[in-house]
């Protein structure tokens, strides 16, 4: 399942995404929000939920990608949090 616009195509992440995926989880300024950048075991752990997440509950990060180039340059959809001590989605 995918979405396109203009610029975007918006699409489940795969396991070829990973090293796309490292770039940005690895990158100290993207990361600045986060308690810095993730090592390769937390990025291929993060991909690895997104998968579980669409099995699971149909739905999970996306990856963003340029249609002009095929580059992935972000990630955007509904996300599992935990603020008060249970699991709850958000968008």
């Amino acid at each position: 399942m995918h979405l396109t616009t203009e610029r975007l195509t918006l699409r489940e992440m795969t396991p070829a995404d990973l090293s796309d995926l490292a770039s940005m989880l690895q990158d100290p300024v993207a990361m600045s929000a986060y308690e810095g950048p993730f090592s390769d075991d937390e990025v291929q752990d993060w991909l690895d939920r997104q998968l579980q997440n669409y099995q699971q509950y149909g739905y999970g990060l996306w990856a963003m990608v340029l249609r002009e180039s095929g580059d992935m340059i972000g990630q955007c959809g509904i996300t599992w949090c935990f603020p008060y001590g249970e699991w709850t989605s958000h968008f």
